[in-house]
């Protein structure tokens, strides 16, 4: 599309909404650290002041819905261009303003500009290139806050070298550029079916802000029990209540209310409420506080300029955030992000044949796009759609016409998925190459039912996913690992026993990362209070001869890894009963014996496996004793720690270790258990691909 010499092309969009984003970030921002010095000139309080960023975010509260609204009724370009308007306008109202007041009101103008962001994010996903829309809004936040940035610093400088009333003509004159630019490389964006616009709610909800806020800000000139300070709180509380029954009757609410009555969505809220209020408040006081001279006790005394850096982490925060946040979704899709309950930067598909994106036959466009399907909950419906290959809805049609992985969470009443069509049409998937996760056993959702049929848990849905699109190499692959972890408890009567301070950290991070290598791991857990890893079958135990049991029952394996603390000794008779302390008696003594040596068994064991590696946990001569164990365990290997209670190894998530072999000591540096795990999985692995030890 042309428009006279100039030629309104994709990239050119892309570079007008950059500067755009830029204005947006120098808006809010730059006023920041010249607020004592707006304080000063007009010889007002910091409450006044404050009102000049309240006001431009009260703004912003009622036109950033709306603009998004009224963009896809009229034309994103053409409100766009109200939006930028506004800037200017609001920048010239405070560029001539006299007084604290008309400063207020140019910044509420000035507010009504931000509706530029949705409108901008709105462009992005109609011109961004396919795949390419996450990344293009990730960018165009991270500009927002380099203009933060600018901003925080360049007005510092037009403070104290110019005025304060320079900071306004030159947000004027970038609002003027940017509006021509607009005109000239921007094209109009495809108009939707938007519903109408929330008049109502949106006057309401700000309405309820404003009475509230001026309340709170002059409680202490009014004095907090007077009846100006009562009347306002009363009027935003019967305003706001209003404006939630309102929302909750409207067919096109501003605020679902429905929706933010979940728990996910109001908890969320919350946070991002109280994060945006700690901002607003730091906004406001850090440069108060910075200005004051240091003879206050409390001041810093320093100048504009070094207020703006003393804020510029912030802004730094937002360009690093927004640049990242659209890597990640647009690495991960956004897709994805949406069904684990995420923010999406994508729109979300519902109709089989929508008049919008049956243009490329959207519905095997999204089977083509997308490296996995993960359908959960999947209800018995939809796996018998599946298995018998019908496709009357859009879910059904995209899982006919992929040709890529498919994961599946089946959720349904225990009977539903014990019945035979459930399990003849599961077999069939399973058949077709389809992957399960879960169900679980437990409680349902109707009252009195339970079995299996619940839907794995979100993070095991995760691990799930992680693990399909892993696709780093498994040179494990094939190989069967046999693994103890944990402490042993052994039991003196049915209430006491004998145990170690281990916490099973390091042995099940070990099994986690053998099991990402490929290998078949068969871990043997003593009592702990941490998650199973995934991907490995575990057994759980007690005690030491349990564990033992366990161990031999898991024999031949290509290696065995015993991490587990066992035990030395037991007693040699576990009292029936609790033994109780009794007036007059001396303390019972507790005959002991040995506990069988897991390590030493399978060592020296005719099912010996091709690699064995013991731990050693000491606090003294943790080397010799070392050493003492690789012949008299039969081991190839000791990863030898010191478990001395200074060194925080028993229930922390770091270690620092040596591994021992008859050809030397090898020491690790401190690391996280993790990064333990990972170096010693990848350890076993070389020696598991080469030769015998």
């Amino acid at each position: 599309m042309r428009s006279g010499p100039f030629v309104r092309s994709d990239r050119a969009a892309a570079w007008v909404l950059g500067v755009g984003a830029l204005d947006l970030g120098l808006e809010q921002f730059m006023i920041l650290p010249v607020l004592p010095a707006i304080q000063r000139d007009h010889g007002t309080s910091i409450t006044t002041v404050a009102w000049l960023q309240t006001a431009f975010l009260l703004a912003a509260v009622g036109a950033v819905p709306l603009f998004g609204r009224l963009g896809d009724m009229y034309g994103k370009r053409r409100l766009l261009l109200i939006a930028i308007a506004a800037f200017a306008a609001g920048s010239l109202v405070c560029a001539l303003a006299d007084s604290a007041g008309g400063l207020i009101a140019g910044r509420a103008v000035q507010g009504v500009g931000a509706g530029l962001g949705p409108l901008a994010i709105g462009i992005a996903r109609d011109r961004a290139p396919r795949g390419r829309a996450p990344i293009w809004i990730g960018l165009l936040i991270a500009t927002a806050g380099a203009g933060a940035a600018v901003g925080l610093l360049a007005g510092g400088v037009l403070a104290e070298h110019a005025s304060v009333s320079a900071i306004f003509w030159v947000l004027f004159g970038i609002a003027a550029v940017l509006f021509a630019c607009v005109v000239l490389l921007v094209p109009e964006s495809p108009r939707g079916t938007s519903t109408r616009p929330d008049w109502i709610g949106s006057f309401l909800l700000v309405g309820a802000l404003v009475s509230f806020l001026l309340a709170v800000s002059k409680a202490n000139t009014w004095g907090w029990g007077s009846a100006k300070v009562v009347i306002l709180i009363v009027a935003a509380v019967v305003v706001l209540i209003t404006f939630i029954a309102y929302e909750r009757s409207t067919a096109e609410p501003l605020l679902d209310m429905h929706l933010l009555s979940r728990r996910p969505a109001w908890s969320a809220n919350l946070v991002a409420f109280a994060m945006g209020f700690a901002l607003f408040i730091a906004g406001i006081v850090v440069p108060q506080i910075a200005a004051l001279p240091s003879v206050s006790g409390y001041g810093l005394g320093l100048t504009y300029t070094q207020i703006g850096l003393v804020l510029l982490p912030g802004a730094l925060a937002i360009i690093v955030g927004g640049w990242a946040s659209g890597l990640l979704v647009g690495r991960l899709g956004a897709r994805t992000v949406v069904a684990v309950g995420a923010l999406a930067a994508d729109r979300v598909f519902t109709e089989l044949f929508s008049r919008e994106d049956e243009h490329d036959v959207g519905h095997i466009r999204l089977s083509r796009e997308s490296d996995l399907i993960v359908v959960a909950p999947a209800t018995a419906d939809l796996m018998a759609k599946m298995a018998n290959g019908l496709a009357n809805d859009l879910a059904s049609a995209v899982l006919m016409a992929t040709d890529n992985r498919v994961l599946i969470a089946p959720a349904m009443n225990p009977r539903m998925w014990d019945n035979p069509a459930t399990r003849r049409n599961r077999a069939t998937l399973a058949r077709d190459g389809v992957c399960f996760v879960g169900p679980a056993t437990g409680e349902m959702a109707e009252s009195g039912e339970s079995g299996a049929g619940r839907m794995a848990e979100p993070l095991e849905i995760v691990a799930a996913i992680e693990t399909l699109l892993d696709v780093r190499p498994k040179p494990l692959t094939g190989k069967t690992i046999v693994m103890t972890s944990g402490p042993t408890h052994e039991p003196i009567d049915p209430v006491r026993y004998i145990a170690n301070r281990s916490s099973g950290k390091q042995g099940h991070a070990i099994a986690a990362a053998l099991a990402r290598l490929g290998a078949t791991v068969r871990l043997v857990s003593g009592p702990v209070t941490i998650p199973d890893p995934e991907g490995v079958n575990v057994v759980h135990v007690e005690s030491a001869r349990e564990m033992r049991d366990a161990v031999e029952q898991f024999l031949p394996a290509d290696a065995a890894v015993m991490v587990a603390a066992v035990a030395d000794w037991r007693t040699a008779n576990e009292a029936g009963e609790k033994i109780k302390k009794r007036p007059g008696e001396t303390a019972p003594s507790l005959q002991m014996v040995e506990n069988p040596d897991i390590l030493a068994g399978v060592g020296h064991g005719e099912l010996r496996p091709r690699l064995v590696v013991g731990f050693a946990a000491e606090t003294q001569d943790l080397l010799a004793n070392a050493k003492a164990k690789l012949d008299k365990k039969g081991a190839d290997w000791i990863v030898a720690n010191d478990v001395s209670h200074v060194t925080g190894v028993m229930g922390g998530d770091r270690n620092a270790v040596r591994i021992v072999t008859r050809f030397g000591v090898e020491e690790w540096p401190d690391m996280s258990k993790d990064e333990v795990a990972e170096r010693l999985a990848a350890k076993i692995a070389a020696v598991l691909q080469t030769v015998d030890v």
